[in-house]
């Protein structure tokens, strides 16, 4: 929402302000528009690296399981 006041003057708005505040408007819309895509860019690229993140850890989780088994096996094994 945009409000607009021509300060206490008691007149109408002529063509030529009329088109500057319409501008004016569409400009402001516009900028908003590509900030907020940015941002959703921004933040769907984040999701997306920390998903990659998490898989990560999960697959090192379970490599380090895997060697810890094995070692406690040879352990056994061993004794």
């Amino acid at each position: 929402m945009l409000c607009i006041d021509n300060i206490g003057q008691d007149r109408e708005y002529s063509e030529e302000e009329l088109s500057l505040i319409v501008d004016t408007v569409v400009n402001v819309r516009n900028s908003w528009m590509k900030i907020e895509k940015d941002l959703l860019i921004k933040d769907r690229d984040i999701r997306l690296e920390m998903m990659k993140v998490e898989e990560n850890y999960k697959i090192t989780v379970i490599k380090l399981k895997y060697i810890c088994v094995c070692m406690l096996i040879k352990y056994i094994l061993f004794i």
